[in-house]
């Protein structure tokens, strides 16, 4: 038997608000009112020089098209969609394994998103907030089984620089909510940190993000715990080798795996 997941609304376009506002409230809608939201949860009250970070970034204009996308419901389950798209180009297929909510907070809609990935303009499977881990494992499983030959690593985009400590901001968290049902497999969470002394400043509709780093001899000490070389190349979930010293500090697709 199939379960239907509630509705999730909607902010209407001719709302009182920008194309990123919208986009986020609805993002924010969706982890709530969600197959999985976490029952109740009202709405948080955020103090002065505070942050959700339930924003990302604001979504892009859907290619034109006149393709019918039947499984572009977020009413279906995932195995329902995937079983509409079986047969279609990969650019497709990764489409129906995303959450059909076209929030936004993944800096696209699920049918650009997906374009992105096929085309090997975007090398992260993690960005669709909704669809949480099993999402992004379905994502990478379609593109494993796609792949023709393993990705060339003159193709990757570079791992993103992670700040010195003398330019970094010191922020602190003061909450983490999660909206998920304590039997989700997802885990999205409604935070809030405090921007007092960071000389960060923040509107309503802005987008934050965040790259965490481990500490450099934390990261050696497990080097030397391993009997490795902080030199010694291993391979990313995103299938580029990288030294391990990085890996255990600042790769950010190991972060997001």
């Amino acid at each position: 038997m199939n379960v239907m997941s509630p509705h999730i609304p909607l902010i209407p376009e001719d709302a009182p608000f920008t194309a990123e506002q919208r986009a986020w409230l609805n993002g924010f809608f969706a982890g709530i009112f969600g197959p999985s939201g976490a029952a109740g949860y009202g709405a948080a009250s955020l103090g002065a020089g505070s942050l959700d970070m339930m924003s990302f970034a604001p979504p892009q204009e859907a290619s034109a098209s006149e393709e019918d996308f039947p499984w572009h419901d977020p009413a279906l389950e995932m195995p329902e969609r995937l079983a509409l798209a079986e047969g279609k180009p990969l650019k497709r297929r990764l489409m129906a394994a995303m959450a059909q909510l076209d929030c936004g907070q993944c800096g696209y809609l699920c049918q650009t998103y997906a374009e992105a990935i096929a085309a090997g303009s975007e090398d992260s499977l993690s960005l669709c907030v909704p669809g949480g881990k099993p999402t992004a494992r379905m994502l990478r499983t379609i593109r494993a089984e796609a792949a023709a030959e393993p990705p060339r690593p003159a193709m990757a985009a570079p791992a993103a620089a992670v700040p010195p400590a003398s330019s970094a901001k010191l922020v602190h968290v003061r909450g983490s909510m999660r909206l998920n049902g304590v039997a989700s497999p997802k885990d999205v969470r409604h935070v809030v940190i405090d921007l007092a002394g960071s000389d960060l400043a923040y509107e309503p509709g802005d987008s934050l993000s965040l790259l965490p780093a481990n500490e450099a001899a934390l990261a050696e000490a497990c080097i030397a715990a391993l009997d490795a070389e902080a030199a010694t190349s291993v391979v990313c979930p995103d299938g580029v080798m990288r030294p391990l010293m990085e890996v255990l500090t600042s790769c950010r697709h190991c972060a997001a795996a």
